[in-house]
């Protein structure tokens, strides 16, 4: 999904830390019933790339990343993607962490607070949470897909707030999250 890793200005920065991964959970159910889910972590290009919207042009520095629209590399963005693992391997060792349903892009949204200059930004994680199809035994039955994160200093608009676990158990339910 991503080169291990990218030049930029000379410098050589990792990107191995967002390769796919699984990882697991244990949630009580509302039937009562203890189960162990397994998560297929992905991360987009988002998480550490800019779109370039014109009149803006592209730099003589400027290492393209996707097409359609033009993205390119932003070491300020990268700079967080450390956090970003961090933030979501923590909503599976913690699936009581709650999580915003967006107005907006209708995914799932969490965020770690910063303090800065005058006030607090927000270092917000945008992702999808999908039921995958019927794997050999073993295999992941959720799909955590990290559509994009950034910093910013203003609220995302939500819709309302579960447990990460609760919402994993209803999109395994076939049940909407919306």
């Amino acid at each position: 999904m991503h080169p291990p890793s990218l030049v930029h200005k000379d410098t050589t920065y990792s990107l191995a830390h967002l390769a796919p991964r699984v990882g697991g959970f244990q949630w009580l159910g509302q039937d009562g019933q203890v189960r162990q889910h397994s998560v297929r972590v992905r991360y987009g290009d988002h998480c550490y790339s800019r779109e370039i919207k014109p009149p803006e042009v592209l730099g003589p520095d400027d290492v393209v990343v996707a097409q359609g629209p033009l993205r390119v590399f932003c070491p300020e963005r990268h700079r967080y993607t450390h956090d970003l693992v961090q933030i979501v391997d923590g909503l599976l060792v913690k699936p009581t962490t709650s999580v915003a349903l967006t107005a907006a892009e209708h995914n799932c949204h969490v965020y770690r607070l910063y303090k800065s200059l005058g006030g607090q930004d927000r270092y917000c994680v945008f992702f999808t949470l999908r039921r995958l199809p019927d794997l050999p035994a073993g295999g992941p039955t959720l799909d955590l897909f990290v559509q994009s994160a950034y910093v910013r200093n203003n609220q995302v608009k939500v819709v309302k707030n579960d447990p990460f676990g609760r919402m994993a158990e209803k999109v395994l339910a076939g049940k909407g999250l919306f």
